[in-house]
């Protein structure tokens, strides 16, 4: 091979070389490209998820009209992209648990032939106030509420009849709102089937931390 043939291979080696590593540089700006606007998305995301919001429950006791209680229950709770709203929420449990007789029975006798007692096996239930709380972000921004509110008390003496069990009253709302911050809404009303007392469940949303 002459000179001149060498030169033509060594230049059009060069070239093929110089093509193939623009080739790759481009290929490459293109991932990161993409991965820093996927990492935006993300961030832009995760940023929504750290507003925190306090959320004050208020449920109101009246009867023909006058207020007979009021009770305030506060919680903090993250909002969420709609994308991910099952992994966030938040909780409240507060109250008693009583004792409900579910049976009884007398041991075996003993070879003695004294008498024998009776062992009642009880189950506790919970008595009082359940809320659980989730906050969504939606797409247009909007700011979603999904609640249950869940109040259950002991009925007073006189009304279980002749049972020894106690009798339990009970009140349960879900309930799905459109928040607007600092704005109290009614999430729920609802008459006592045993009284003619009413409830109403009302909650106020404020930001305390978030962009």
């Amino acid at each position: 091979m002459n000179v001149s043939k060498r030169v033509l291979v060594c230049l059009f080696a060069a070239m093929l070389l110089s093509w193939t590593a623009a080739a790759q540089e481009k290929g490459t700006s293109k991932r990161d490209d993409s991965q820093a606007e996927a990492a935006s998305r993300s961030g832009s995301s995760d940023a929504r998820a750290r507003d925190t919001y306090k959320l004050n429950y208020t449920v109101t006791e009246l009867e023909d009209g006058k207020k007979l209680n009021t009770r305030t229950y506060s919680l903090m709770c993250e909002n969420e992209a709609s994308s991910q709203a099952s992994r966030w929420g938040a909780h409240l449990r507060v109250g008693s648990r009583v004792p409900v007789a579910t049976g009884s029975f007398a041991p075996a006798a003993s070879n003695g032939g004294g008498p024998s007692t009776v062992n009642t096996q009880f189950q506790y239930i919970d008595i009082g106030m359940n809320i659980d709380a989730n906050m969504n972000t939606m797409d247009d921004g909007g700011l979603t509420l999904a609640s249950t509110v869940e109040m259950s008390s002991v009925a007073e003496s006189g009304v279980a009849g002749t049972s020894t069990n106690p009798v339990i009253r009970q009140l349960r709302a879900s309930t799905n709102s459109v928040l607007t911050p600092d704005k109290p809404i009614i999430l729920s009303t609802a008459d006592d089937v045993g009284s003619k007392r009413r409830f109403e469940v009302q909650v106020v949303a404020t930001k305390v931390s978030g962009r």
